[in-house]
């Protein structure tokens, strides 16, 4: 395959931002500038007040592992001061952020380079805190490296695959305890991805600190689509990106809000639309934890498994 640069130039941005202007989406127009020039994120951004901004020189986020602190200069005062005049505010303790994000996102990607971008990678409202700036002050949005999908024979035996999977720990005892005694045991979820999920499962569910002794709390796979290796590796960066605020630890996501299976399913449907070879794989109680084999698709060649490995039922639903 062959690897090409995507990005975002800075007369991109630009035209965005006097666009927004031009039809008074103040709020968007603020939003973004402040994400773009103070590297703040948008999680946090949305928890702060018009007068954060122009009182002091710097806000600091006391809620993460570890402290951060955002510099804020005279020409984001300026911004954020002008952005309050067009937008009548009064009270300078209101919230800079006023509407919920997918009406923000849902509105940047009517732009022709968001759409584009958006098209060839996941895109995030945060990335606008992705660039460079060369020595003249121009700044490069976003900078990836793709692989072109034209290159891709789907006819080639020598195509390594793997799976891409989402976990969560487990009780192995669920089913022989009290009602009053079952318990959430985590709201985290684990995005990875491996040859053999059944190896991975119990490489994780083993307790490594006491000598590699079970447990009854183990790691089971949830979810689990097959894809080529290069596009697995793909599209698990992005989607750890995409988590980046949520990270618990390595590959492990809070998910209070029960949102990640959904929102994965729904990426890779885009990404199937566009031609990507993914398939989902079944998983029951009879056959988590277990290797999988499967034909992506007619054109596929189906992986090579011992004779006593179960094979599923697929699901063509991606």
């Amino acid at each position: 395959m062959k690897e090409r640069k995507i990005y975002l130039t800075n007369g991109d941005v630009e035209y965005i931002y006097d666009d927004l202007l031009s039809q008074g989406l103040f709020e968007y127009y603020i939003t973004i500038k402040i994400i773009d020039e103070v590297q703040i994120d948008y999680t946090f951004l949305s928890k702060l007040t018009w007068r954060d901004f122009i009182e002091g020189d710097s806000i600091v986020d006391l809620t993460g592992a570890k402290d951060k602190e955002y510099f804020v200069n005279d020409h984001v005062k300026e911004e954020v001061l002008k952005a309050m005049d067009a937008m009548l505010v009064e009270d300078p303790d209101e919230k800079i952020v006023r509407s919920p994000i997918r009406e923000l996102f849902k509105h940047l990607t009517t732009y022709e380079r968001i759409r584009h971008f958006k098209q060839l990678c996941l895109f995030r409202v945060d990335h606008f805190r992705e660039h460079t700036t060369d020595i003249n002050g121009v700044k490069t949005y976003m900078l990836r490296t793709i692989e072109d999908k034209e290159e891709y024979d789907p006819e080639d035996k020598n195509i390594s695959k793997c799976f891409l999977y989402i976990a969560v720990f487990a009780d192995r005892m669920e089913k022989n305890r009290p009602e009053g005694f079952k318990t959430v045991i985590s709201y985290d979820k684990k995005i990875g991805i491996s040859k053999v999920i059944e190896n991975r499962m119990n490489d994780l569910s083993n307790d490594k600190k006491h000598g590699g002794t079970l447990s009854p709390i183990y790691v089971k796979a949830l979810r689990a689509w097959v894809m080529p290796t290069k596009l697995c590796r793909q599209v698990e960066r992005d989607l750890h990106d995409f988590y980046e605020e949520r990270n618990t630890g390595g590959e492990w996501f809070s998910d209070y809000y029960d949102d990640i299976i959904k929102t994965v399913e729904k990426k890779l449907r885009k990404l199937v639309k566009e031609g990507n070879p993914i398939v989902k794989v079944i998983i029951t109680e009879e056959n988590e934890d277990v290797t999988y084999t499967y034909k992506l698709n007619k054109s596929f060649v189906e992986l090579n498994v011992p004779d006593n490995t179960f094979i599923p039922r697929l699901k063509y639903e991606l």
